[in-house]
């Protein structure tokens, strides 16, 4: 066997054992929709995975504003849901 044949055979297991051992994500988007307790149950939801198991880097809120005011919109329920958790606005993306 050819010295370079094994070295690649063994990069391309330890690239796929990193891959599968990659336990973070790089966000959870919290998508709007519904009616305002599905948006707070997904909101804790996502509180509780950021949080607890520490799995994200970043909170994500996505929806349109509905034709209402900013801060009449779902996006602002589920930012102000956010910050009754103290998730500090540089944490949160839309």
């Amino acid at each position: 066997m050819n010295i370079y044949f094994v070295m690649g055979i063994i990069f391309l297991i330890g690239s796929f054992v990193a891959f599968v051992s990659r336990q973070s994500l790089d966000a959870i988007v919290i998508p709007t929709g519904g009616s305002y307790e599905t948006d707070m149950e997904r909101t804790d939801e996502a509180v509780k995975e950021y949080l607890v198991k520490g799995n994200a880097k970043k909170l994500i809120i996505s929806g349109t504003l509905g034709g209402k005011k900013v801060s009449e919109s779902q996006r602002a329920d589920i930012y102000r849901r956010l910050r009754k958790y103290r998730i500090k606005p540089i944490e949160m993306g839309d």
